[in-house]
Parts: structure tokens; C-alpha cells; sequence
């Protein structure tokens, strides 16, 4: 591409310009080499190459209307993957026939773009990865495996992020504490998803929730519910993509955005279960949001 780049850069007038690039991060894959960029700049002495990431991030935080129907054919298509599979799975499944059970639907509904991609994942519980991504496996799930579906298919080269969680049988006390309080601080920080509100806004009404450690979790030995800096982040042309949702993002909320959120509630330090994780899909819109995810509840799924 080399030389077209430097064709086009001269046709209009601009090799003497200053001209933006993506040269920190977060950005898209431009999929040039270092060794060609060298070449570009080298072949336009007289032109400045300044990074425009920042820039470039203001425009790509609000999604157009196409971008947003591409979101929710998006969304759409791998709720249907991950229903299927929960309809499917039983004891003694492997997670490598979840796997394949999601993405044959993916496919189905239309996600085979060229290239095909996608990031779908399944985290496992505290008796096998404690809360690691690992590769799926062809281990038998047994009773009292915990797992979340965590990401989902991709379209347009557009991806979405996700989660949803099951377990194999009915799963302990404990655990469904967990749900439950992250539940509570996942429906606190929605609310806060709406223009006018910052970002930190949204990770403070989690942490009046998840900050608080509740008695009877305290005498369960549980002693913090949470490990991250971030509650969540954009999606789009990338899987995590600003803004990042944090303590200190004075970012405003506008219409367009597309946030996934994720507030977690985990058995810190002994990782005896896996956890409350729940992670939904908002688009701001002009009045507060859309939840792109709605037609999946959210819940801790039972697999007889």
C-alpha cells in the first residue's frame, strides 16, 4: 500500500501538511506495518505526522444510525447464540460444544463477514480456573459448575461485549448472594446512563453499592466484593473502545454512545464461587438509554 498511500497523500495536496495518525492508543488495527509507515513518512519529508487519537476517539465515541442498527442486529443475533446454548447445555456438555453451539447460530443470523471474527468466551468457576479466560476445553461440565458467557459475535467488523453467567444445577448460597448484590449495583449505575451525566457518575453509583460490604457476606469471610479499576467501556469497531468507565472519566455522556457495563460482585480473597458479573449493552439516547440486551434477562442460569 506503500506507494498508493503516497500517491493519494500528494494528489491531495497535503505532503506538506500536517496529517493525523493513529500512533498511540486505544486504536483500530490499520494493518501497516512499521516498516511501511517508516516508508510513508521517509517518502514525505516535508509533511508532519502528529498522533490523532484523541480526536479521532471524540468523533468514534457517538455512533451514527447506521453504526447503532448495526449494534442491535448485533446484540440481537448473539442473544440468540447464547439462549440456544443455555436451551442446549446439560450435565456432561463440554464447553467446547457450547462454543460450537453459539457460533453455528452466530453464522445462521448472518455474523460470517469477511474476515470473520468475533470474541466469545467462557469464564470458569473457582474449583477449575478460579476466574481466568482459558481456552475452552473438552472437560465435561459437572454439577455445581459455575461459567459466564463473556463477549459475543461480530458484524460489520463491529463487535459486542456481554455477559451472562449459568451454573450446572442449582448453585450455592453464596454464589446467588453475590448475583443479587451485583444485580443491585448494576441497576443503580444504569440509571445513571443518560446525556448530561459523566462516566464517573455511572462508577460511583456502582460503588455506593459494591463499596459496601453487606454483614452477612462480612461473616462469610468475604472481605471486598471487588478487584478492578473499571465498571466497563465502549463498544464498537473494537471490543473495549473509550470511554472507559472509571472513578476519574469526567467524560459527559452523550446520545449515540455505546456503553457495556459491568459490575461485578466477587468472594474476595477465597474465590469459593465465581460470582455476580453481570455486563448489558446501553446506547445513550436524547431522554437516558436503550439497553441493547433486554431480550436476554439477566440472571444466573440453572443447566439440569
Amino acid at each position: 500500500p506503500v506507494a498508493t498511500v503516497i500517491e493519494i497523500i500528494t494528489d491531495m495536496g497535503l505532503s506538506e501538511k500536517t496529517i493525523g495518525v493513529e500512533t498511540g492508543v486505544p486504536h483500530t488495527f490499520m494493518l501497516v506495518a512499521l516498516s511501511e509507515f517508516d516508508a510513508i513518512r521517509n517518502a514525505l519529508p516535508k509533511a508532519t505526522f502528529k498522533d490523532a487519537v484523541d480526536m479521532i476517539w471524540e468523533q468514534r465515541m457517538i455512533k451514527s444510525p447506521w453504526e447503532q442498527d448495526i449494534m442491535r442486529r448485533l446484540v440481537n443475533l448473539t442473544i440468540k447464540g447464547y439462549k440456544k446454548a443455555i436451551e442446549e447445555a446439560h450435565e456432561g456438555i463440554t464447553e467446547e460444544e457450547i462454543l460450537k453451539i453459539c457460533w453455528g447460530v452466530f453464522v445462521e443470523e448472518g455474523a460470517c463477514d469477511t474476515p470473520m471474527t468475533g470474541d466469545l468466551m467462557f469464564r470458569g468457576g473457582a474449583k477449575n480456573y478460579a476466574m481466568s479466560t482459558p481456552r475452552q476445553v473438552g472437560k465435561p461440565l459437572t454439577k455445581g459448575r459455575q461459567m459466564f458467557f463473556d463477549g459475543g459475535a461480530s458484524l460489520k467488523g463491529y463487535y459486542c461485549d456481554f455477559q451472562r453467567q449459568l451454573c450446572v444445577g442449582k448453585s450455592p448460597a453464596l454464589q446467588r448472594r453475590l448475583v443479587e448484590v451485583s444485580e443491585k449495583g448494576q441497576q443503580a449505575a444504569e440509571k445513571m446512563i443518560k446525556p448530561g451525566n459523566r462516566i464517573c457518575d455511572v462508577h460511583a453509583a456502582a460503588m455506593n453499592v459494591i463499596d459496601m460490604l453487606p454483614q452477612d457476606l462480612a461473616a462469610q469471610g468475604v472481605e471486598n466484593l471487588y478487584s478492578h479499576t473499571f465498571m466497563g467501556h465502549g463498544e464498537g469497531l473494537n471490543i473495549h473502545e473509550p470511554p472507559w468507565i472509571t472513578a476519574d472519566n469526567e467524560t459527559i455522556i452523550k446520545p449515540g454512545m455505546v456503553l457495556a457495563l459491568e459490575v461485578p460482585a466477587l468472594d474476595i480473597p477465597q474465590f469459593r464461587v465465581l460470582g455476580g458479573f453481570p455486563e448489558d449493552i446501553y446506547l445513550a439516547t436524547e431522554d437516558g438509554h436503550e439497553r441493547l440486551t433486554a431480550g436476554m434477562e439477566r440472571k444466573e442460569y440453572v443447566i439440569t
